[in-house]
């Protein structure tokens, strides 16, 4: 049996106190934080959690009727009847984003049961141009979850490479986070 991502669901405002408990428990987990700039020059940050009342936890799945006996656990997130299971790789992609990004905005998106079939659909990112202030907006898709995550990026702090889907009658350059996150 392998282990798994999954979600629990806790109590509003409580998740610091279920976390220490997971922690004294020696149960692997991710709470998705996001930063918020502040300040002159926006140099200061607060951290915000991305979801709240989520974390992500790694275990077995027949260890998760003992997650729910955690104290502020009120349940496991389920999807189609079953508790909701999370690729590793979406873990990878959401921990890098928010890393390297601030000012982050997240929204719920529509799923498509056929296009979730193929693994690899799970997960899309995205650059969208705005001319306007000179901002680039990035957007991460974690279609298994139902979310779409946004963060708005300064011109000055974007790393232009080719696109691989660059063809020659397209714009030659294009940035894609894919590409430059998977060093391809």
């Amino acid at each position: 049996m392998e282990m798994n991502w999954f979600i629990v669901y806790t109590k509003p405002e409580v998740e610091k106190k279920v976390l220490n408990l997971l922690s004294q428990k020696n149960i692997e987990y991710y709470w998705p934080k996001y930063k918020d700039a502040y300040g002159p020059h926006d140099k200061n940050y607060h951290s915000h959690p991305l979801f709240k009342s989520y974390i992500f936890v790694k275990t077995y799945k027949n260890t998760l009727k003992d997650l729910k006996k955690i104290p502020g656990v009120l349940n496991m997130v389920y999807w189609l009847n079953r508790p909701a299971i999370i690729s590793e790789s979406e873990i990878k992609y959401l921990k890098e984003f928010l890393d390297d990004h601030v000012d982050v905005s997240i929204e719920k998106v529509a799923v498509n049961m056929q296009w979730l079939k193929n693994p690899a659909n799970n997960i899309t990112i995205e650059n969208e141009n705005i001319y306007k202030d000179s901002v680039e907006q990035k957007n991460l898709t974690l279609y298994s979850l139902g979310y779409k995550i946004t963060a708005r990026v300064r011109k000055g702090q974007v790393k232009i490479i080719p696109s691989w889907r660059s063809q020659k009658n397209a714009i030659p350059y294009k940035f894609s986070l894919t590409q430059w996150i998977l060093g391809n």
